[in-house]
């Protein structure tokens, strides 16, 4: 559905005391069979760095890989994490 339809992203990176961060990153999703708004969980890393660059490239790094577009769908990215 990310690949044809709106979609927006948010991340938040833990908040331990640990020398890596846990990032999260999940989408919401208009599901047009159920007629409502779907969160899910897209990726998860693991990262010591909490950058809007890092942020961007990682985030980059798993669209890319599931092939789903950066588009004028993506009305919408949010993030508590970076730095």
């Amino acid at each position: 559905m990310m690949k044809n339809g709106p979609y927006s992203l948010a991340t938040d990176g833990s908040s331990d005391n640990g020398l890596k961060k846990q990032n999260p990153l999940t989408v919401k999703i208009y599901d047009a069979n159920l007629k409502k708004i779907k969160s899910s969980f897209l990726d998860l890393w693991l990262s010591s760095d909490s950058t809007v660059e890092m942020l961007f490239q990682e985030i980059n790094s798993r669209l890319s890989t599931l092939e789903i577009p950066w588009t004028a769908r993506t009305p919408m990215w949010g993030s508590t994490t970076a730095s």
